[in-house]
């Protein structure tokens, strides 16, 4: 899952580039935070413990 929230990140980056430029870079960095995508997975990441 958090590689298809990774993929969906970077899709809407270059959905926002080519719509909103001036504002593509300020909603990808939002919607990361926001859904903590950039955030380390608990367990460190084995899938195993999660």
């Amino acid at each position: 899952m958090h590689d298809e929230l990774q993929g969906f990140l970077s899709l809407t980056g270059q959905w926002a580039a080519c719509h909103v430029p001036s504002l593509a870079a300020d909603l990808v960095a939002r919607l990361g935070e926001d859904l903590a995508i950039g955030a380390p997975l608990p367990g460190g990441g084995d899938p195993r413990l999660l």
